[in-house]
């Protein structure tokens, strides 16, 4: 009997051990699931904290110049904005007016100092309040986009950096010809929004030129084009005579290319009629073809305008892509610099 009782009392002891053992292995095998879960969770995080596509630096001042030439063009503004902004890798158009709409409705500016009690505004209520006093003869702002709120911008591609041990690395950066784009968009949309927010009506969109027409003299006519190799012989006002298998232009076709022939020497006339120097000249058939591949070109980006036209409400200045982007700046006021991320 007491072999019995020994060998039971062994048996629940090895039982309740190996329930011990289930037990332990059970919370390892939990414990282990929710350190994943954390982990998973942290990359997460991580991974979130670095999928933004625009990275803006936003800084008040007193004024500012810009070098947009890397040579000696300066320009710049008053009291204002500066924006330095970037793109990171999968920013698309999609991105920017979201963007441009809040840097233009955030409240970064203020008409004194820091301190002094002036409750920040944002450009787009500043703009207005300056309008509306001007309107009403209530301390109406001196002329000149210099004593009314601008902004500039300031391409910064640095911005997408992450420091890596001594050194910095800029995977993040997208594209430079992307960049370009999207910059040049950012730049577009920043005149068109604020100046819808401002005065509630959109912005004249500047009329598109004509791409010009380079005519040919009236002795290439039908020697070019689609008659190249239609006709072998001409009359001495270049009318076909005979056409590429040496038989003579029906009278009916002679005629049509005859009334083809004097419009398009009249277009051509006019054409060749220029103002050289001063005087009523007709210019070469070279000097004409030249003046018109110029006017067809288009702007070279270091000729393009770099601050907004008249008739925008608010005075927007950028930089040039791709130049060092010079910049003076005055901040007595406190610069109340911020960092966004889109």
């Amino acid at each position: 009997m007491e072999d019995e009782q020994g060998l039971s009392l062994e048996g629940e002891q090895q039982d309740k051990e190996q329930e011990v053992h289930v037990d332990q292995k059970q919370k390892q095998q939990e414990q282990k699931k929710s350190d994943a879960v954390a982990s998973s969770n942290s990359s997460g995080k991580k991974s979130n904290k670095n999928e933004y596509k625009v990275r803006v630096v936003a800084q008040r001042c007193d004024n500012a110049e810009l070098l947009v030439d890397n040579k000696s063009k300066w320009i710049g503004i008053g009291r204002g904005l500066i924006l330095h902004v970037s793109f990171a890798k999968g920013c698309d158009s999609s991105c920017l007016p979201k963007v441009v709409r809040t840097l233009l409705r955030i409240p970064l500016l203020t008409e004194g100092v820091w301190g002094d009690g002036n409750a920040p505004m944002s450009v787009v209520d500043m703009c207005q309040k300056i309008r509306n006093d001007a309107k009403e003869g209530e301390k109406a702002p001196s002329e000149g986009k210099g004593k009314q709120p601008s902004v500039m911008i300031i391409p910064q591609a640095s911005l997408i950096s992450t420091a890596k041990g001594k050194g910095l690395t800029y995977f993040n950066q997208c594209d430079k010809e992307v960049g370009r784009g999207l910059y040049k968009e950012f730049v577009q949309l920043m005149q068109n929004i604020a100046h819808e927010n401002i005065t509630g009506v959109p912005i004249k969109q500047p009329k598109k030129k004509k791409e010009a027409v380079v005519l040919c003299s009236p002795e290439e006519l039908y020697k070019t084009g689609e008659y190249k190799d239609r006709f072998s012989t001409f009359d001495e006002n270049f009318i076909p005579v005979t056409d590429a298998n040496g038989e003579a232009v029906t009278k009916s076709m002679k005629k049509r290319l005859q009334k083809q022939m004097a419009v398009h020497t009249r277009k051509w006339e006019k054409q060749a009629t220029r103002v050289v120097d001063g005087t009523n000249t007709v210019a070469s058939e070279a000097k004409i073809q030249d003046e018109a591949t110029k006017e067809a070109e288009p702007a070279k980006e270091d000729d393009m305008a770099s601050e907004s036209p008249e008739d925008c409400a608010l005075h927007v200045v950028w930089g040039t892509f791709g130049n060092r982007q010079g910049l003076k700046i005055e901040a007595e006021m406190g610069p109340f610099t911020h960092v966004f991320e889109f």
